[in-house]
């Protein structure tokens, strides 16, 4: 699609010039997802789906970053303060494990 187009267009580049790029999920509201939406096979698809067509390396797992209803205000879109403090810490946790498991840490 064209998003994933534009967001290897920047990220070639960047990889050509010794960039480590790297590739998480935004947090999703888990009562805004179906019961499909929920299925550990779908999340395991689109994460295979991920690796296959981004030009990065995948740190996250869906699941990490679905998300309570309470962490969102006003959109599946919008987190609250302790939701955002809830994805920063998390996502800091995933970058420190690829850190640490290319010796970069």
């Amino acid at each position: 699609t064209a998003g994933i187009a534009e967001y290897n267009r920047i990220a070639d580049p960047l990889r050509a010039r010794g960039v480590d790029v790297l590739l998480s999920f935004s947090p999703v509201n888990r009562s805004g997802l179906t019961n499909e939406g929920l299925m550990e096979s779908k999340q395991t698809l689109y994460e295979q789906r991920a690796d296959e067509y981004y030009h990065a390396v995948r740190i996250s797992e869906v699941e990490d970053y679905i998300m309570d209803n309470e962490y969102f205000y006003d959109s599946n879109l919008h987190l609250t303060t302790e939701g955002a403090e809830i994805r920063t810490k998390k996502l800091g946790q995933d970058i420190a494990a690829w850190m640490e498991s290319e010796g970069k840490s």
